[in-house]
């Protein structure tokens, strides 16, 4: 599957046609992500990965937005358990998204390697 490079920033606009892996080499803070052009399409369920590879400050993102809107969308941890950054390594985000009636749920889960 395709994948999309990003150097530094905080803000990330993960444009879904096509991909649904980012990777984010440096983050320079808190990273805000903005899953775009998800199908809107109730009953369906999409998975995005963001790979962060942490500097000496290590981020965490969080998706607020999804097709640019924060309108109906909730968001939660895993075992509602908010990750740390781990400085100086690569770490992985994975996203769930789902549609359902008219609403978005994102659950999200980390690991570090």
């Amino acid at each position: 599957e395709r994948m999309v490079h990003t150097q530094g920033g905080s803000s990330l606009t993960c444009n879904m046609i096509g991909q649904s892996i980012f990777y984010l080499n440096g983050p320079s803070g808190a990273v805000t992500a903005n899953f775009t052009n998800v199908p809107t399409t109730d009953g369906y369920a999409y998975n995005i990965v963001l790979l962060l590879i942490q500097g000496a400050t290590a981020f965490i993102p969080t998706p607020t937005q999804v097709n640019s809107s924060t309108t109906g969308v909730t968001f939660s941890w895993a075992n509602n358990t908010t990750p740390t950054g781990a400085a100086n390594r690569p770490q992985s985000f994975v996203f769930s998204v789902f549609r359902v009636v008219t609403t978005w749920r994102i659950i999200g889960a980390a690991q570090s390697y």
